[in-house]
């Protein structure tokens, strides 16, 4: 309880908030081992249960490392290999709305959720300031594809692997065969039909042309992993 509440006192300050995000990062991409496939977490892109069924592997970490954590960049280890989980970014925000809402409960403007009370009303505000100091002020939505490299730096140094959410089963089928050998994985007790699911998106048409002129910089990098991994 004492922690919870610290952890809230520690929100409201801006300073302390960022502080922490940059220590994080800092520590994250300095201690990270160089000789095994590092896992690239894009919040709300697979990655619970990705790391869910490999880390039930005996011996995964032999070959594979898993962060636990989305402050792993690519971009700021260049001579490391690492595969990475992709996401439609009008989902992936989406996902993160309600993954917040739900059941991230902690988050820096405590009455957000009354002054946006759907994804909708957050889509069609997205431009305006409130709702961008909103953004920046929360992992999930902060964490996309531009912070894990650009266009540029995919093509330079490509993933040695690429989780697809739309194709997820056969994405982490090939990805075990290939690093682990694994041929068969018993996937019902991960339950992936409830975890990895295509809803129907709760957006006027109007929100969703909203939303990928926010995201057209995220979709740049998506499109051009999504032909990638199609290879």
């Amino acid at each position: 309880m004492f922690l919870e509440k610290f952890k809230h006192l520690l929100k409201k300050v801006k300073f302390l908030y960022q502080l922490n995000n940059y220590y994080k990062l800092f520590y994250n991409n300095l201690f990270i081992p160089k000789n095994k496939i590092i896992f690239a977490m894009v919040p709300r892109s697979s990655t619970t249960i990705t790391t869910k069924i490999i880390t039930n592997i005996k011996n995964y970490d032999s070959k594979l490392f898993i962060p636990y954590n989305h402050f792993f960049k690519p971009k700021y280890n260049i001579s490391l290999d690492y595969f990475i989980s992709i996401r439609d970014p009008i989902e992936r925000f989406v996902s993160c709305y309600y993954h917040l809402r739900d059941r991230q409960f902690i988050t820096y403007y405590k009455d957000f959720f009354k002054v946006y009370p759907s994804v909708e009303k957050l889509a069609n505000e997205i431009f305006t300031s409130k709702a961008q100091n909103y953004l920046k002020l929360s992992h999930h939505f902060n964490e996309n594809l531009e912070t894990f490299g650009s266009v540029d730096f995919f093509k330079k140094h490509p993933p040695k692997y690429i989780i697809d959410h739309d194709n997820f089963v056969k994405s982490i089928k090939n990805f075990l065969s290939i690093n682990l050998d694994i041929k068969k994985v018993k996937f019902k007790k991960f339950n992936i039909s409830q975890k990895i699911k295509k809803n129907k998106l709760p957006l006027s048409n109007k929100a969703k042309n909203r939303l990928k002129l926010f995201l057209k910089e995220e979709y740049k990098i998506y499109n051009f992993l999504k032909k990638l991994a199609s290879k």
